[in-house]
Order: structure tokens, then C-alpha cells, then sequence
């Protein structure tokens, strides 16, 4: 959960009046002839679209894979898509406590303490480990298993949770023991109040009395160090979330807004302690919320409107917060020789536009934002601007975003879909790199799709190119089409989102590539899931086609020249080390050696995104070189890779290059034999005692994956493993009726269960009723 300013749009319901008029056989054979002589050809013109243009020499450059990432992100998705980055961060990670696993949820939920067992997946912390449960390692193995990496929110605001209870009552920021006379209490938990009488804060008892302790950057350190030994490191840090709002989201340790200058004390020393456990680390840094805190310091929008002369910002020569912070930084690294930020990250999210012009904000420089913001946004080139004026060669993050119209929107679930596979062309051609959606679908939701498109549009593992090639659309508005090529074979791929209500008949004009095939496969959207379309005719200068309303199509052309060279990546502006010691130099009257042997073999797939291979090599007179990566080591291939390069040194300098060629193969999962359910129907009661039994049968072993797709405030229903019968390969599950000591929702509940690494999948219908 996230605090966000939303205007809320409600739209009026209009019932349809629908007049009946009983006709003759006679007079319906007089309207069909008359019909029949007013349909000519002409009447059935098709509406000519915008022009498409794709031209493969131009803009050519790498997109990161970083831009297909996602928050909590659920796991049957991650592993059918190939998640980059699922992210651990939001409101509650700011005050979270991995020694005792513990968090507050802050103004979210009347700042309480939960343990990290206090949820249906460990019977709310009714297991006899419950103690033990840690969800950041429960997150990071899920991560593990479809291959993503992973980005930590790491607390920032001074202060984490310490001492969980393991049921009600609660520890609470607020309690009713000490201020009796707030606006609002957790009906589940009454003692727990929500900080305010009569609108205004009031002032909480010591939370190191109650909820808290002190967190230090050394604490951070800590994490880092317990993350390295574990899981080898993960591959991204977030430092803190959404600053200027702590003094709402967590009144009860930040009641002051932040400063300039805290947050780059807090940033710059956390990221010092951070970067000296972990040198590899990726930082991302600033992560505010929404437009006003882009510019000013939480201590200036509590006092009013964001403005060049608002106090704080004034006092530090009215430069935007963002621009300010990277200048702190280049100075830190001018000073230092260490980079402390690595990505700019900023928060963003809809405000209110309910149409799919709202992806315009993200880039154009003409549109002006239609809701409270009523400016120019702009936001990744402005983002842009002040990466060159303050730091260059930092990156772009998102770790939030969420550009879906408000709820009650007509067509809202289509427009969402179109809105977000707009936003992922959006984020490659604009040079993303790194973007983490707020609110990750499940695999069954149609928001999926969006990512599927990009990701695995044929349910093989097909995605879209890892190479932007220029594309244009006459107007982005009805038809934006965004385009790539692949590195594996060389292929085109172009999506084309239709935003409008009718059929598009465009022309493509594609220049720089060749087609290898008189045809291009076509996958497409139309309101339910991606299905194979007919084939595309294509020809030397490109093709004409009808795109359907409210779809998104991928067209996949195949290369007559086969794989491109690859395109030479310049690497980010690097921090030079204080004495760099240079490489030796080979002696003028020798000769490179020759690799002779350099074999490989290949592992096992153990993921979805990598393949483990190892290598060894030698050189003419047999005897080892020392190669890059080491002779022996393990490497992790992106997918899509089918060879690496091996750089070889003699022990005289002299150097020579080889590649390792890499067949994949995936590992044998489990699919799932049968599953039922011992009753379609349950009557749910008050005392939350009901429960729903399942019986679920695998060909192997392993483990199994059980998703729902209801929530009772905030709170997923899950399935839970209760004993398994004797049979190795059957297991007996049980749905409890009860969330937070809430009983079972009335409705109809999916059931969706996957076998390890979602290899197979069945779906249950579960009807609720009182």
C-alpha cells in the first residue's frame, strides 16, 4: 500500500432503452432488398490509419531488461514471462526489521506491528515455527526460482520495528491506552488508533516504548552482509521509499518533514556503509512519491505548494530536489572516487486521466497533464535533464509507477492492458532502465498480457528484440508502434498498440533490413488472451495491415542476413579508481598464442532467464592461460545468448579470443495429475470455522504453488499444505475461511494451483454464499 493523491472520477450509470417493433415477413424481405441495394463497396470503407515507419539503422541501442520488472510480483507470472526485477519495497519495508521479521504497515493500517507470519500462508502465525518465518528470504526464493533479480527497499527514515506478537493485541504506534480520543480505531485490534483527533497529528507515546528502535546505517550493512552470505547478494538496493511523505506514512517516528539536507545525509551515509559490504551493488536513490516532491523537500510541500521560492528549496538556490541530490552525489565522487547513486528513481502514478493519452506524460513535450497536475511532465526526458546537468551517467529507474485510469472507467480492464504494453514500448524507446510496476497482475488477470507481448507472445519464450531500432507512428494517440531486433536470429519485432474504438489499416514502411520470409508471424490481443494470427505478407519496402480496436499486435519478420554484429554499447560513465594500475604489456617479439583447447560443458537450465555452463582452456604449449572468466568459473548466460566470448592471457600478456557455444536444455518439472475439489460450495460463517478441503495429485514430488484470486482488506487468501498423504506424489490442502480474524467474502473464488515452476496449471471455481 502507497499514499496517493487520486482524483476520483465517478461515472453515471445510463440504462439502455431497447424499442421492439414486430415485422412482417414481407416487409423484413422488403428492408433486406433494400439494404442489399444501398450496400455498395464504397459503403464499407475501412478507416485508414496513421503511418507506421521502422527504419533498423537508426537509434540503434540496447534495451534494458530492467523496464519488464515488477512489485511483489506473483510467481506463475515471473516464471512465464522471465521476470527481470520483482521489487521488495513500499510503505511497510521502510520500518522493516530483518533480524526479528517484523514491520509497521504505518498510516496504511493504523500503524501496527505485524510479524512476518501474520499471513494465510503460515496460518497467521498459528504454525509452530512461526517465530522463524522471514519473508524477505521467502521473497528472494521465489526470486531465485524463475530467475529474476531482486531490488530491496532499505529502511531509511532512522527507525524499524523490534519485539513481535504473534497474534492480537498488536503492538501499535497509536494506542488507545495512552490517546483515548482518536478519530478512528482497527476494529480488529481497538487499542490500535489511527494518530489523529479532529483531522490534526497527535503526538504518540515514545516508540522506542512501544513499536520501535533505533536503525543506523551500520544496521543496513548488516542486511547487506546477511544477503551476501545466504543468497550471494541480490541485485539492486532501494534506499528508503517515498520520503517526504514519512511524516504522514510514519508519523509516529518521522513526525517532521524531511529536509534537503537529511535526506542526503541519510542517503549518502546509507549508501557509504552499503557499497563498503557490497562493491557491486546497485543504488538507487530519492524513490519520492509524485510531482511535487520531484522538486521540493517534504518541508516545503507541508507548508504549501512546491514553488522555486518555497523555504527549503529556496535555501538551496531554488534547484530541484532531483537535480540537487545528483549534484550532492557527483561532488561526494569527485571527492571520493565512489559512486554512491547509480539510478535516479522516482515514483509515478495516474492522478486521474482516464483515457490512454495518459501514457503521453511520460514523454511527450507538447502534452499538458490533465488532472491536479496540469503541467507539462514530460518525466522521462525532464528525468534526463537533470541527470546531464546534475550527475552524468546515472541511470533511470520507476521502482513504482501505475498509469491504469481510476476505477469505473468504461473499459477499464482493455484500457489498462493497452495502457501498459504502451508504457513498456514507451520505456524502451525513451532508454529506461530500470521500471517496477506497483500492483503486479496474476497470471491469470488480462493486465498479464501486457507483459507477455514483450516477454513470451508464444508461450515458447518469444520476446520482443533487445536492440531499439527507430519506429514512429503519425499519431501515437490511435496507433504507437515500438520496435526492436533481436540479437538470436536477427528478426524484426514490432508491436503495434491500437488505443482507438475501430479498425486501423496502416501502412508499415520499414527501411535498413531485409526480409528472410514473403510472410511475418503475428501474435495478437484483442480483449482475452494472445493468440497466433495470420500470417503477414511483407515486402522489401514493408506491409499494409488492419490492426483491430482496442488491440495489441507483435509482428515477428525474419532476417535474410540472419544475426546483426553486435552494436557496440558504450558502458556507464565509470568512477576512475584513485591510482589505476595498468595492464602489463606484452614484450614487442612475441606472438599470441593459440587456443587449442577450449571446451565447455553445459548445465542444467535452472531458471527461466539463465544457464549455468563452465569452461576450461589451453594454449598451444599446454599449458593453462588464464582466461576471463577464469578457467573454471560459472557463468550466467542473459537468455536469448547462445555463445560467449572467452578472452585468454598468456603468462607473457599476449591475448587471444574464442567463444563457447551453449545448447540449453531445461530441467524436468513436475505437471499436476489431477485436482479437485471435495465441495464446489461453501456457506461461510461468522466464527470463521469453515474450511474448504482439495486434493491435488503430481506426477513427482515437488513442490506446488497456490494462488486466489479474492483479497479481504489487503489480505490474500492463500491455500495451505496440511499433512500429505502417504503417497509421495498427493497432497491434501486446505482453504481456511479467515483473513485478519475476518470470515470468508461472499462470491466466487479462483482457485489456481501450479505445479513447480509453473510448469502446469489447473484452475478451481469456488462459490461462497451465506
Amino acid at each position: 500500500m502507497t499514499f496517493r493523491l487520486r482524483t476520483q472520477l465517478r461515472a453515471t450509470a445510463i440504462g439502455a432503452i431497447h424499442a421492439r417493433t414486430a415485422l412482417s415477413l414481407a416487409a423484413a424481405a422488403l428492408i433486406i432488398a433494400m439494404a442489399a441495394l444501398l450496400l455498395t463497396p464504397s459503403a464499407a470503407t475501412a478507416v485508414t490509419g496513421p503511418a507506421l515507419n521502422v527504419d533498423v539503422s537508426q537509434d540503434r541501442r540496447a534495451i534494458s531488461p530492467g523496464i519488464y520488472g515488477m512489485s511483489f510480483a506473483d510467481a506463475t507470472l515471473a516464471d512465464q514471462i522471465g521476470l527481470s526485477v520483482d521489487r521488495w519495497g513500499g510503505n511497510a519495508t521502510e520500518r522493516y526489521n530483518y533480524l526479528e521479521g517484523v514491520t509497521n504497515v504505518g498510516s496504511d493500517w493504523y500503524f501496527e506491528n505485524l510479524a512476518d507470519c501474520f499471513g494465510g500462508e503460515h496460518n497467521w502465525c498459528g504454525d509452530a515455527d512461526h517465530a522463524s518465518v522471514r519473508s524477505y528470504r521467502e521473497f528472494i526464493a521465489k526470486d531465485r526460482a524463475a530467475g529474476s533479480d531482486t531490488l530491496i527497499a532499505l529502511p531509511l527514515a532512522g527507525y524499524v520495528s523490534t519485539n513481535p506478537t504473534y497474534g492480537h493485541p498488536l503492538r501499535c504506534g497509536f494506542p488507545k491506552t495512552a490517546l483515548s480520543t482518536q478519530d478512528g480505531f482497527d476494529s480488529w485490534d481497538d487499542n490500535c488508533g489511527n494518530g489523529q483527533q479532529g483531522g490534526n497529528w497527535l503526538t504518540p507515546p515514545n516508540p522506542l516504548t512501544t513499536t520501535s528502535r533505533a536503525w543506523a546505517p551500520g544496521d543496513n550493512a548488516g542486511w547487506v552482509d546477511d544477503l551476501k552470505a545466504r543468497f550471494g547478494g541480490i541485485g539492486y538496493y532501494e534506499l528508503g521509499n517515498e520520503p517526504s511523505l514519512w511524516n504522514y506514512t510514519h508519523h509516529d517516528v518521522h513526525p517532521s518533514p524531511v529536509t534537503y539536507d537529511e535526506l542526503w545525509q541519510r542517503t549518502r551515509d546509507n549508501a557509504i556503509a552499503v557499497r563498503a559490504r557490497d562493491a557491486d551493488a546497485r543504488l538507487l536513490a530519492l524513490s519520492e512519491w509524485g510531482w511535487p516532491n520531484y522538486f521540493c523537500s517534504g518541508a516545503d510541500t507541508a507548508v504549501g505548494y512546491c514553488s522555486a521560492s518555497s523555504p527549503d528549496r529556496a535555501a538551496h538556490g531554488g534547484t530541484p530536489i532531483s537535480q540537487w541530490m545528483l549534484q550532492q552525489a557527483k561532488s561526494y565522487a569527485d571527492a571520493n572516487g565512489t559512486r554512491l547513486i547509480d539510478y535516479l528513481d522516482l515514483h509515478y502514478y495516474n492522478q486521474g486521466g482516464a483515457t490512454t493519452d495518459v501514457t503521453r506524460s511520460l514523454w511527450d513535450p507538447s502534452f499538458t497533464d490533465p488532472t491536479w497536475i496540469n503541467d507539462k511532465i514530460m518525466l522521462v526526458p525532464r528525468m534526463k535533464q537533470w541527470i546531464a546537468a546534475g550527475y552524468p551517467g546515472t541511470k533511470i529507474a520507476l521502482s513504482e509507477y501505475d498509469l491504469s485510469v481510476p476505477d469505473g472507467t468504461a473499459n477499464k480492464a482493455t484500457l489498462d492492458v493497452l495502457i501498459q504494453a504502451d508504457t513498456l514500448g514507451i520505456f524502451a524507446r525513451e532508454g529506461v532502465d530500470l521500471a517496477t510496476r506497483w500492483g503486479a497482475p496474476n497470471s491469470s488477470d488480462q493486465l498479464a498480457n501486457a507483459w507477455r507481448i514483450y516477454r513470451n507472445y508464444d508461450g515458447q519464450g518469444g520476446r520482443f528484440g533487445d536492440t531499439w531500432v527507430r519506429a514512429a507512428s503519425a499519431n501515437q494517440s490511435q496507433l504507437a508502434v515500438y520496435s526492436a531486433q533481436r540479437a538470436t536470429d536477427g528478426a524484426l519485432t514490432a508491436v503495434i498498440v491500437n488505443k482507438t474504438a475501430s479498425d486501423q489499416t496502416s501502412s508499415l514502411t520499414l527501411a535498413g533490413f531485409t526480409p528472410g520470409a514473403a510472410a511475418a508471424k503475428v501474435y495478437r490481443w484483442a480483449g482475452s488472451g494472445i493468440v497466433a494470427a495470420p500470417d503477414q505478407a511483407v515486402g522489401a519496402s514493408g506491409f499494409t495491415a488492419t490492426y483491430p480496436p482496442r488491440s495489441v499486435t507483435m509482428v515477428v519478420v525474419k532476417s535474410a542476413d540472419g544475426p546483426p554484429p553486435p552494436d557496440p554499447t558504450p558502458d556507464p560513465t565509470p568512477t576512475p579508481d584513485p591510482t589505476p594500475t595498468p595492464d602489463p604489456q606484452p614484450p614487442d617479439d612475441t606472438t599470441a598464442p593459440t587456443i587449442s583447447n577450449l571446451a565447455s560443458s553445459v548445465g542444467t537450465e535452472t531458471t527461466a532467464k539463465s544457464t549455468i555452463i563452465t569452461f576450461a582452456a589451453s594454449d598451444d604449449s599446454g599449458v593453462a592461460p588464464t582466461c576471463n572468466p577464469a578457467s573454471g568459473a560459472k557463468i550466467a548466460l542473459a537468455i536469448g545468448l547462445n555463445t560467449i566470448p572467452v578472452t585468454c592471457r598468456d603468462a607473457a600478456g599476449n591475448t587471444a579470443t574464442a567463444s563457447v557455444t551453449v545448447r540449453r536444455r531445461r530441467a524436468k518439472k513436475a505437471s499436476i495429475v489431477s485436482a479437485r475439489l471435495s465441495k464446489s460450495r461453501v456457506t461461510a460463517s461468522r466464527d470463521c470455522a469453515d474450511s474448504v478441503d482439495l486434493d491435488v495429485e503430481l506426477t513427482d514430488p515437488a513442490p506446488i504453488d497456490v494462488r486466489v484470486n479474492k483479497r479481504l482488506r489487503g489480505h490474500t487468501l492463500t491455500l495451505r499444505r496440511i499433512k500429505p498423504k502417504t503417497i509421495d506424489s498427493a497432497y491434501h490442502l486446505r482453504l481456511t475461511g479467515c483473513a485478519k480474524r475476518r470470515p470468508l467474502a461472499r462470491g466466487r473464488y479462483r482457485v489456481l494451483l501450479t505445479s513447480d515452476g509453473g510448469a502446469d496449471a489447473r484452475t478451481l471455481l469456488l462459490r461462497v454464499s451465506r
